[in-house]
């Protein structure tokens, strides 16, 4: 493992303000501190002159979107725009500079006035610019051109393809081999803006060579900003777009990505390893062949371990790599993840300040708890503790689906002993509270779900623990709504042998024989270690 604090505080400082060309916006997703609830990717930085603002709720696409539509200009402008192309093709070094220089704050972004960029690419724009990066002996003219190609390419799709129809992709790469790290930290912004528009582009950009240069600078000593830029690039590289065929074999580069985010998984910067990890999780997010390419590189690991982390935007994104790996991966792979040692981390995400780090803990465990065989998971969620802290999400209006789905996995999957210890934390109550759901067929899962319980509880002798969850049910409510449940199409068959088995009409239950205050009195409180 490389230390990266020790190279990085060998570095002097760097001002990200200073840079020509404007201030840029980090790639991080928020960390959950405005109380939002939802995860999104992180938002996408924009190179521009005016500190274009983009909005890190909205911002789901790699590169900025023109929103705007890009008004026709009348003679004069167009003549004007001819006119300042033709000086960026002089053979003269002062007037070609100054036009290059026009043309990238006419392609500078300001708020509410959409750039002519449709405009400058007619008057050939594009060609002019591609053989300035070639001009070597003038690294501040190479500059510049990386500069405007990088805002033409930050616009709509139509314009991106443009830049990379006229050539741009491999001179770009090639500047990644220049001395002067300016020109590199562009060009990686241009190709950034380019491989982000789409799988096309991107496999075009892969095909050209990108990978290799690229990850060349995930290295110890490279600065942290910097860093930020190919960071953002690598996540365009990880991203599945729609039109990307699910569960197809991983292309080969991307196990040199995997080496490389392997390496930024321990990086002391907290955008460079949020991001990191983001790009991690797209990547569990392609089907059960990039899962398993994820496993193989050996970050499942510190990826759990990063569930601990006392960031909250950290703990977001490694949470929800885990639950695409639990989602979409097989119950091998499942496997690999909780043999990572994962769950001694639920506690405190369960119980997390944030909803959506609960949301999908919550869709981590009810996914690891729907295997064909999960006796032992379900005895590991249990003799860790975390049906406390599992149970109040039944009853909160945030997701109490996952915490449902949770609990009837174990109640259909369950064996004796662990079904005991399920009733011994009064969880009928609380599970209950579902069947107010809209969901006909989640209602129906969680029929299923008591009646298993019920009856395996029954067949095994356990009359006493069947008793106590039939007061149960008659306390809380639930039976006035499983007998409503009987007679309701689609969904009455459990309610009704629910009904049938176990409430028959000709009961004679004395209530007082069970009291809820004298519970464990009945259950026991099992040793939930000697279930197994």
């Amino acid at each position: 493992m490389f230390n990266w604090t020790e190279f990085n505080k060998c570095l002097p400082s760097t001002d990200d303000s200073a840079v020509v060309g404007g201030a840029v916006g980090g790639a991080g997703c928020g960390d959950g501190d405005d109380g939002d609830d939802e995860l999104f990717l992180p938002p996408v930085p924009n190179r521009n002159e005016s500190h274009h603002i983009i909005d890190e709720k909205l911002t789901l696409t790699s590169k900025c979107q023109v929103v705007l539509i890009e008004e026709p200009l009348g003679p004069q402008d167009t003549l004007k725009l001819q006119s300042i192309v033709q000086q960026a093709a002089s053979d003269q070094p002062a007037i070609q500079r100054n036009a290059i220089n026009e043309i990238v704050q006419l392609v500078s972004w300001r708020r509410q006035t959409p750039p002519p960029i449709d405009a400058l690419i007619s008057c050939g724009v594009l060609p002019v610019l591609m053989k300035c990066l070639g001009v070597w002996e003038n690294p501040a003219l190479q500059y510049e051109a990386a500069w405007a190609i990088t805002n033409i390419a930050s616009g709509t799709t139509p314009q991106t393809h443009a830049v990379a129809q006229s050539g741009a992709i491999t001179p770009l790469i090639t500047l990644l081999s220049s001395d002067k790290e300016n020109i590199r930290e562009q060009a990686i912004w241009a190709l950034g803006n380019i491989i982000g528009d789409g799988p096309f582009l991107r496999d075009f950009a892969v095909s050209a060579g990108v990978v290799g240069p690229l990850l060349s600078f995930v290295r110890p000593g490279v600065p942290t900003y910097f860093l930020h830029r190919v960071i953002w690039v690598i996540l365009n590289l990880c991203r599945r777009h729609s039109s990307d065929t699910f569960n197809s074999p991983p292309p080969a580069y991307l196990k040199d990505v995997l080496a490389a985010l392997a390496m930024l998984l321990y990086h002391p910067d907290i955008d460079i390893l949020t991001d990191s990890i983001w790009a991690i999780s797209c990547l569990t997010d392609g089907g059960t062949h990039k899962i398993q390419l994820v496993i193989e590189s050996g970050v499942l690991p510190q990826l759990v371990s990063l569930l601990s982390n006392s960031v909250a935007k950290v703990q977001a994104a490694a949470m929800r790599a885990l639950v695409n790996l639990a989602t979409d991966g097989t119950e091998a792979q499942q496997g690999a993840v909780l043999d990572c040692g994962v769950l001694p981390n639920f506690h405190q995400l369960l119980l997390h300040k944030k909803n959506h780090i609960c949301k999908n803990a919550l869709l981590f465990l009810s996914n690891v708890t729907s295997a064909a065989e999960c006796e032992a998971r379900i005895q590991e969620i249990l003799n860790m503790g975390l049906m406390p802290a599992i149970i109040p999400h039944l009853e909160k209006a945030s997701f109490p689906q996952g915490a449902a789905f949770i609990v009837t996995n174990m109640m259909v999957k369950g064996n004796k002993d662990q079904l005991v210890c399920l009733a011994s934390y009064r969880i009928i109550g609380p599970f209950c509270k579902g069947l107010s759901f809209t969901d006909e067929q989640l209602i129906e899962t969680m029929l299923f779900g008591i009646l298993t319980m019920l009856r395996t509880l029954a067949n095994y002798g356990r009359s006493h623990v069947v008793d106590a969850i039939r007061h149960e049910l008659r306390e809380c409510g639930g039976f006035d709504r499983i007998r409503g449940y009987a007679t309701v199409h689609g969904i009455y068959q459990s309610a009704y042998q629910i009904v049938s088995e176990f409430f028959p009409q000709n009961d004679e239950e004395n209530n007082n024989n069970i009291l809820v205050d004298d519970r464990k009195n009945h259950f026991g409180q099992p040793d939930i270690t000697d279930m197994e």
